[in-house]
C-alpha cells in the first residue's frame, strides 16, 4: 500500500484573494423566427434574461449551427458597415482525454445600422468575456520569444489567437522579454491598479520568472490577488496542462472567460539568502538531470524530455539527500502556534527568516523547524512531528505541487493545486527495464501501482 508523504510551506492564493468577477454561464441561441430576422437570447444561469438582440439576416447567409452553447461564445466582431460575426470556441468531441477547443465564427449578421451592429458586439462581449462589466478586462501579456522552440511571438500573433482576443474585446498590454530575468523585472514594476490579469506567453520558466516578480514585491499581498495564466508555447507547459489548457486556442478561450481557482505557492530557500517561489515542483536527481541536460535540444519541444528520461534511466545514476517531511495533519498544529499574517492586515511577527526575507509570505513552518534544531549537521534531532526519509540512494525525487510536470508526465496523480501540501514521489535505483516501464505508465499515473514508486 502506497502512502503519501506531505510537506507544507506554501502561500495559498485563496478564492477570496485571487478571483475575478466571473460571469454567469449563459445560453445564446440563434433561432429563425421567420424569414426576416434572427433573435439571439442571452440568458443568465439563474434564469434571468440579460438581453435580447434582434438582428436582421441577409437572405444569402445561413447561420450554422443554429445553436451554440453559451459557454463556448467569446464575443463578436463588427463586419462591414452594419454587420457582425459571433465567435466561439467549441469542443469537437466531449470524449477527448486532453480536450482542446477549435475557434469558429458564424456567418455575418446584417443589422439595421452601424450603431446597432456595435451594440450587438458589445452586448455579446460583456456577457461572454467581460464578466458583465461595462468595460473590458485589462490583461498584461508578457511574451518570451526564446521559449520552447522559439515560436512564442508567432503563435501569439497567429490569426486564430488574434481572432479570439479581438472578438472578446479584451484590453491587452503586450510586452516582450529580451534577456533572462526580464519577466521578473517587468512584473515587479507592474501597475496593479491598471491590470486585471497577467498572462505569460512561453513555458513554465517564463511563469516562474513572473512569479518571482509578483511575490517579490513589497506589496506582495496585493500582487497575490492578481490572477495569472499562461499561453503554452514552451517545452513542458505544466501549468497549462494542470489547468486544462492543452493548446494555445484552449488557453486563449480560458483567458477570455476569466474563471479562476486557487493555487498553492511554495517557498524554497537556498543558503545563504536566496529565496524562490514555485508553483510546480522541487526536483532532485533524474528529473533535474534530464531537464538541464537537454537545454541544447529545445528545438525538439516536449520530445526533449522523453529522450532525456531514457538517457537518465539507461545511465542508472543515484544521488544522496537528507530529507525531512512534515505530514499535513501535524503541520496544522504548528501553524496554529506560529506567527502568520493577519488576513485583515495586521503586523507580522519578525523572525530570523523574516529578517532575511522581508518580501513575500512569512515562513512559519521553517521558522518553527529552525527554532527547534540546534545543529545544521546531519543527522539532526528532528522537531516533534517531522519524519525522516531515507535518501541514501535516490534515482528520482520530486516534491510536487501539481499532478503534471509537463503535458505527458503525470508524476503525482493525487496532487491537488490547492491542498496546502506537496506530494513527495521518490524511487531507488531502477533496473533499465523497470525504469522504462515506469516511463510508459507515467502519462496515465498508473506508475504509482509499481513497487518501484514510493510516495
Amino acid at each position: 500500500m502506497l502512502r503519501k508523504k506531505s510537506a507544507q510551506e506554501a502561500l495559498l492564493l485563496s478564492p477570496e484573494s485571487s478571483s475575478l468577477n466571473v460571469q454567469s454561464s449563459y445560453d445564446s441561441t440563434g433561432s429563425i423566427e421567420d424569414d426576416i430576422y434572427v433573435e439571439l437570447r442571452l440568458t443568465a444561469s439563474c434564469g434571468g434574461v440579460l438581453g435580447r438582440v434582434k438582428v436582421f439576416e441577409d437572405a444569402s447567409f445561413t447561420f450554422l449551427p443554429h445553436e451554440v452553447p453559451g459557454q463556448d461564445v467569446v464575443g463578436a466582431t463588427v463586419e462591414g458597415e452594419r454587420g457582425f460575426k459571433l465567435w466561439f470556441c467549441r469542443l469537437p468531441s466531449k470524449h477527448q482525454i486532453k480536450p482542446v477547443r477549435k475557434v469558429e465564427c458564424s456567418q455575418v449578421f446584417q443589422t439595421g445600422s452601424a450603431d446597432e451592429a456595435k451594440r450587438c458586439q458589445v452586448t455579446l462581449q460583456q456577457s461572454a468575456s467581460w464578466g458583465r462589466q461595462s468595460q473590458p478586462r485589462r490583461v498584461t501579456v508578457i511574451i518570451n520569444p526564446k521559449s520552447g522552440q522559439g515560436r512564442s511571438k508567432a503563435m501569439f500573433q497567429s490569426p486564430e489567437i488574434q481572432s479570439i482576443f479581438k472578438a472578446a474585446g479584451l484590453s491587452l498590454s503586450v510586452w516582450e522579454t529580451n534577456r533572462p530575468g526580464h519577466a521578473s523585472e517587468m512584473v515587479k514594476n507592474l501597475d496593479l491598479a491598471a491590470c486585471d490579469a497577467l498572462v505569460t506567453v512561453g513555458g513554465d520558466g517564463t511563469v516562474h520568472e513572473a512569479l518571482q516578480g509578483l511575490l517579490g514585491r513589497p506589496d506582495w499581498q496585493e500582487a497575490a490577488k492578481l490572477p495569472f495564466a499562461m499561453l503554452p508555447t514552451g517545452s513542458g507547459n505544466a501549468l497549462a496542462a494542470n489547468t486544462g489548457m492543452w493548446d494555445v486556442v484552449t488557453a486563449a478561450y480560458a483567458i477570455c472567460k476569466g474563471r479562476t481557482r486557487s493555487i498553492d505557492i511554495v517557498s524554497m530557500l537556498q543558503p545563504p539568502s536566496t529565496r524562490f517561489f514555485s508553483f510546480l515542483s522541487l526536483n532532485f536527481g533524474l528529473i533535474s538531470n534530464l531537464d538541464i541536460g537537454t537545454e541544447n535540444l529545445r528545438w525538439m519541444g516536449n520530445l526533449r524530455f522523453t529522450l532525456g528520461a531514457i538517457q537518465q534511466i539507461l545511465q542508472g545514476k543515484t544521488h544522496q539527500a537528507h530529507i525531512a517531511v512534515l505530514p499535513l495533519a501535524k503541520a496544522d498544529t504548528i501553524l496554529q502556534d506560529a506567527a502568520v499574517d493577519d488576513p485583515e492586515g495586521g503586523d507580522v511577527k519578525e523572525s530570523g527568516l523574516r529578517g532575511h526575507h522581508p518580501e513575500g509570505p512569512p515562513l512559519p513552518l521553517l521558522d518553527a523547524f529552525l527554532s527547534q534544531t540546534s545543529s545544521s549537521a546531519w543527522p539532526i534531532q528532528l522537531p516533534d512531528g517531522w519524519e525522516n526519509i531515507d535518501g541514501a540512494a535516490l534515482q528520482l525525487c520530486a516534491a510536487c505541487n501539481l499532478p503534471w510536470l509537463d503535458t505527458s508526465f503525470q508524476l503525482a496523480p493525487d496532487a491537488e493545486m490547492d491542498s496546502g501540501c506537496l506530494d513527495l514521489i521518490y524511487t531507488g535505483l531502477a533496473g533499465k527495464l523497470e525504469g522504462l516501464q515506469m516511463m510508459t505508465k507515467v502519462e496515465t499515473g498508473s506508475h504509482m501501482g509499481m513497487s518501484l514508486a514510493r510516495g
